[in-house]
């Protein structure tokens, strides 16, 4: 953990409602981060870098899945 995580989390730890924890990568976007904002939730789907890491996320979730 970086020092910057570190003193985030430590500031954070008494106020939970104060840290937003996401999952870019496990496909949450922005159903999380909106509400956390205070903010309605976007019409468009949350930005990422495409059908390149879209694909290779989808592989690892399911090479994951079979692993179990």
């Amino acid at each position: 953990m970086t020092a910057t995580c570190a003193t985030s989390w430590r500031t954070s730890e008494n106020r939970p409602d104060d840290l937003l924890v996401i999952n870019i990568a496990d496909g949450e976007g922005f159903e999380k981060l909106a509400p956390f904002l205070n903010r309605p939730i976007p019409a468009e789907p949350f930005p990422h870098k495409g059908g390149v890491l879209s694909a290779r996320m989808a592989r690892e979730r399911a090479a994951i899945a079979a692993a179990q």
